[in-house]
């Protein structure tokens, strides 16, 4: 008959895996008991150490830790607490650390019960953390974050996403250390691994995700918003934006806020552009503008940005901040400067003229910035007087002005403005 008229049936039997029982767990070296116990279920292999003597479940325990410390810590958790504890103690003399479960889980739990609002319900056992040497951290998984307890601080409910941040930060063995404090909304969070010079290092959700940054940093005055950067080196110091500033830091420990609107102005090109003091105060000028202003290095090419309500930010450089500061400033009677100004007397390619509320900034006769108030350069204009060849001078009258250009000067009495040529014949 042929083959394939045969049928022929295979039938494949799997014997159940053994369980594993008091017995047997005796019957086996520790090292094989462990191996055996790793591939149970945590209650399981629970149930089988708590039924064994401790002078057999304190090697097997031994061999459980050397292998997986989270299973072991899983196990010893699942026990009775009484039952857990003297098993512990028995450990502690080879194993330190495993000493601090015990009290580690009554507080996790005790903080989880609090903070269940934030984190929501428990999402895997104990599990213990790599920490300073000899000693372990531990962290309860939760829903939305985690709980974690070293011998070192209270318990801290670490919220998501600050959480997975941290762990990938490399967690309590990492580089931001142990959490030591939080806030009450999870918002923000305080390490104690990057500690310079008494600064505390948090870490802060905010609207652009998760970032690195220091208390001293977010208590620099103003409003600021939080970070949406991480802390960059920025030649001898750092660097970090804010939603509103950004922050910049010397190696001393001191920080200095650049606004937002000053921020976007000096954009790419401000790139070399450092802070050398904080923002002036806002002040209200003469004419009604309110602003502000910053001065900014490097030292070989010092600038000053002004700041206005309504107006675009406006960069002053060397020596032209210095004819403005001679006139007063912002509250002087120049006021807030308010753009270029095309006017005849340039000073130079890099330092174009420009117009301020009361007057203007132009080249004098010896090509130093010399500003000249509104009234007096239109006249002189006007006149064709050539360039200013001194500072404005005020006559007796709070008033009453005078200005001396090349081919003549210009006086401005009450509201009669006059202009003279030459050797002071009226024009």
């Amino acid at each position: 008959m042929p083959i394939g008229d045969h049928t022929t049936q295979v039938n494949h039997h799997v014997l159940p895996r053994q369980p594993l029982t008091r017995a047997h767990l005796t019957d086996l070296d520790p090292v094989a008991a462990a191996r055996r116990l790793l591939r149970e279920d945590v209650d399981e292999a629970a149930v089988l150490l708590a039924s064994i003597a401790p002078d057999e479940a304190v090697p097997l325990l031994q061999r459980l830790l050397a292998t997986d410390e989270a299973r072991t810590v899983a196990v010893l958790c699942s026990m009775h607490r009484g039952k857990a504890a003297a098993l512990i103690r028995r450990l502690r003399a080879d194993t330190e650390w495993i000493g601090d479960l015990p009290d580690a889980v009554t507080e996790i739990r005790a903080a989880h019960a609090t903070a269940r609002a934030l984190l929501g319900d428990e999402s895997g056992p104990v599990e213990p953390h790599p920490a300073p040497p000899p000693l372990r951290a531990f962290r309860l998984p939760c829903a939305r974050g985690a709980v974690y307890w070293h011998r070192s601080a209270r318990p801290v409910a670490v919220p998501e996403p600050i959480d997975g941040y941290y762990l990938a930060a490399g967690g309590p063995g990492g580089r931001l250390g142990l959490p030591v404090g939080a806030a009450a909304d999870g918002s923000l969070v305080t390490f104690d691994g990057l500690e310079v010079e008494g600064d505390d290092w948090v870490v802060v959700e905010s609207p652009a995700g998760v970032f690195t940054t220091t208390v001293s940093r977010l208590e620099v005055p103003g409003m600021w918003g939080a970070p949406v950067t991480e802390i960059v080196t920025r030649g001898d110091g750092t660097l970090q934006r804010f939603e509103y500033a950004d922050i910049h830091s010397d190696g001393a420990g001191g920080h200095i806020a650049v606004d937002e609107t000053v921020r976007a102005f000096l954009g790419r090109g401000g790139a070399h552009r450092r802070p050398v003091g904080p923002a002036a105060p806002p002040v209200r000028s003469a004419y009604g503008q309110r602003g502000f202003w910053q001065d900014f290095g490097p030292p070989d090419d010092p600038v000053t940005v002004y700041v206005a309500d309504g107006l675009r930010p406006i960069e002053l450089g060397q020596p032209m901040q210095e004819a403005y500061v001679r006139a007063g400033g912002p509250e002087g009677w120049l006021g807030f400067p308010r753009g270029r100004s095309y006017t005849r007397w340039v000073i130079d390619k890099r330092h174009d003229p420009f117009q301020y509320e009361g007057g203007v900034i132009v080249a004098g006769a010896d090509g130093e910035p010399t500003a000249v108030p509104t009234d007096l350069y239109r006249a002189a204009v006007s006149a064709d007087l050539g360039p200013p060849v001194g500072e404005v001078q005020r006559l007796g009258a709070a008033d009453d002005l005078a200005q001396f250009f090349a081919g003549g000067a210009v006086t401005v009495r009450g509201s009669r403005t006059q202009t003279w040529v030459e050797r002071g014949s009226p024009a």
